[in-house]
């Protein structure tokens, strides 16, 4: 799958989180948090879901539920590359949290691997607010989000377009300079959409750049796991063990 369509949540609330990066930990206490309802609330993962973080394999028992939805990100991008033999694939993703994985069974990463090749790199849900789009890192800026969503749908993106949703900086450093230059550097909404969620490049709050919202608060670092309510767009945060290093030798 490509692209997800999910309809209006009329029995509960929808949920969408940051980059949890194997911190499965603080992610069960977010839901507590919020008093999530899995009969009837849903969860909007980012991405990069694994490494980095201390308990990467317990994505295997949230991966596959009914009220869980998971994008592609460059991490799972990761995995899939490496298990696909792609030259210097598997040293890039150790360099980058991928440590975990020589401390599991293979048919554990076979099992990822292949639910990771079913995970659509966009999605959008309706809400009271209207349309509301999520990618990992970077939306398309040359497109209306309708117009990219009928393209990525149709397979109509080329793989870099594709590969830029996992990857690809470019919004966030439209975001550093409206930050740094306020009022002179403009930031264009996405049209045809309300919000676009992001994760992939940290903050140190969620923060907008236009319509285009980023909430990696950089639990890995010692920051925190943010999610935002979709209705409300309420901020929920843990935050992480304070005596978290930070990672050295990062690539993405």
């Amino acid at each position: 799958m490509l692209f997800l369509r999910l309809p209006e949540n009329q029995r509960g609330r929808d949920f969408v989180i940051g980059d949890i990066h194997g911190y499965f930990d603080l992610f069960d206490n977010l839901l507590e948090q919020v008093s999530f309802d899995p009969r009837v609330d849903r969860l909007i993962s980012v991405g990069d879901c694994i490494d980095r973080g201390p308990f990467s394999e317990r994505v295997t028992e949230y991966l596959g539920l009914p009220w869980f939805f998971c994008l592609r990100g460059n991490h799972e991008d990761l995995l899939l590359d490496a298990v696909d033999h792609e030259p210097g694939a598997y040293d890039m993703w150790i360099r980058n949290g991928g440590i975990w994985s020589e401390h599991v069974h293979e048919s554990l990463l076979l099992e990822l691997a292949a639910h990771y090749r079913e995970l659509p790199w966009a999605l959008e849900v309706i809400t009271r607010n209207g349309k509301v789009g999520v990618v990992h890192a970077n939306p398309l800026t040359n497109m209306s989000w309708p117009d990219f969503a009928n393209n990525l749908e149709r397979n109509q993106l080329t793989l870099n377009e594709r590969k830029s949703l996992a990857w690809s900086r470019e919004r966030f450093k439209l975001l550093q300079r409206t930050q740094l230059y306020p009022g002179t550097v403009r930031a264009d909404p996405i049209a045809g959409v309300h919000r676009v969620y992001v994760g992939h490049s940290i903050v140190r709050e969620p923060s907008l750049c236009a319509n285009v919202a980023f909430i990696d608060t950089g639990v890995y670092v010692g920051g925190r796991l943010s999610m935002v309510e979709l209705a409300s767009e309420s901020v929920y945060s843990v935050e992480a063990p304070a005596s978290e290093p930070a990672p050295s030798n990062i690539d993405w």
